[in-house]
């Protein structure tokens, strides 16, 4: 995963961006309910990317605390999310 990068566009040019930690859990939550393709599909499977679909945000899961965001894959794989 060292090679991938994600970049921001400053005009013409395009700016690698640093990890950084995100501290507005609601904030990102709502980014991944409306971005789902945020979750890095591609990452798994780059030939053939899953894609996502929310089920629920912070909904309790059996022996886990809470899941943040909870996604079905395009595989029927379900996905637990911590934001």
């Amino acid at each position: 995963m060292a090679d991938d990068v994600i970049f921001g566009r400053e005009g013409d040019n395009l700016i690698p961006l640093a990890a950084a930690p995100y501290d507005a859990e609601e904030v990102l939550q709502q980014l991944v309910e409306d971005h789902p393709q945020l979750l890095g599909g591609a990452q798994m499977n780059r030939s053939d990317p899953r894609r996502f679909a929310l089920v629920k945000r912070e909904a309790p899961v059996f022996s886990v605390n809470n899941g943040d965001i909870i996604d079905i894959s395009s595989l029927g794989q379900v996905t637990l999310s911590p934001a």
